[in-house]
């Protein structure tokens, strides 16, 4: 997108945390020169403040609330004027309002479905706007942790959007094993996934050139594969009875007030889980499967025509 006006397309990018003071992902953009960037620099209020999600939860929601940035640039409103919808860790959508003078409005809001509710995707939004159904409107589409690709479409108009609930053009991810509470799935060694799995990210394109609308999409699996020497069924049985212990663990872990002090019960209960998850690595071994996959576009319904292919 063309931020500042100049005819040059330019970047945006978000961050997990700024890691000092207020956690929050600070939003950033590169502006384009002819044949590169600028170095990235913080989108900023009119004020010079950061420009920040807003949100009036407290403690570890809060936190949750501005971390983990994905901001998508286009006009959702139709007055001429660059809005910005961004992504976050718990899976919503948070919308700031481009000004008259250049920029966004200083405070945001989530964006939410006709019936009241944040619009949300389960976990880690990645907002991408496009008139998928060619009513002259903007939908949004998102991939989400748990994998698939998600539509919401804009049952209003070009200047007043309204959102339907959650459609999957691709489903999320099902995968065998439940492991330490993070859908750690269990295959054999050297075993790769025939669709695509979760962590994903997209862009839309007509890939092909037949007049419809593609989904490239990216994702990333954590998987769990036996150790050295260790048979599949052992593993198997191994991390049941492992993650039969870490949540036995975890039910015995002492309060803990993000706002308040960390403890030396604190301390101890948090070394003993990391020392449990270590013991993992006695009989298996973590192992991250990446892929790029492409969902052609079929005319009936902007779906998609056949299963992803790599």
């Amino acid at each position: 997108m063309d931020l500042n006006g100049d005819g040059i397309l330019d970047l945006l990018s978000g961050s997990y945390s700024k890691n000092d003071g207020d956690m929050a992902g600070v939003l950033y953009w590169l502006a384009g020169k002819e044949e590169s960037f600028e170095p990235a620099e913080p989108l900023r209020t009119e004020d010079g403040d950061l420009l920040l999600i807003h949100t009036e939860r407290k403690g570890v929601d809060r936190f949750a609330d501005r971390i983990c940035t994905k901001p998508w640039a286009a006009d959702l409103d139709g007055d001429g004027h660059l809005d910005l919808v961004v992504g976050n860790m718990v899976g919503h959508f948070a919308l700031f309002r481009g000004r008259e003078e250049g920029g966004f409005e200083r405070e945001s809001s989530f964006l939410k479905l006709e019936s009241g509710e944040r619009m949300s995707v389960g976990r880690h939004s990645d907002p991408l706007l496009v008139d998928w159904d060619s009513d002259g409107d903007l939908d949004l589409l998102s991939g989400s942790d748990a994998g698939g690709v998600c539509l919401f479409v804009n049952s209003g108009s070009v200047d007043r959007p309204r959102f339907r609930g959650k459609q999957m053009l691709l489903p999320e991810f099902s995968g065998d094993g439940d492991f330490d509470g993070a859908n750690m799935l269990l295959i054999p060694a050297g075993a790769t996934l025939d669709r695509p799995g979760r962590n994903t990210r997209i862009a839309v394109a007509d890939v092909d050139g037949d007049g419809q609308r593609d989904i490239l999409l990216m994702d990333r699996t954590e998987a769990l594969v036996p150790a050295q020497g260790i048979s599949f069924e052992d593993c198997q049985a191994d991390l049941l009875r492992w993650a039969e212990e870490m949540s036995q663990l975890e039910a015995n872990a002492p309060e803990f007030d993000i706002d308040g002090e960390i403890t030396a019960e604190v301390i101890e209960h948090a070394a003993k889980e990391e020392a449990h998850r270590a013991k993992r690595n006695e009989f298996a071994r973590e192992h991250v499967l990446t892929g790029a996959w492409l969902l052609r576009g079929k005319t009936v319904g902007r779906g998609a025509e056949g299963p992803p292919v790599r």
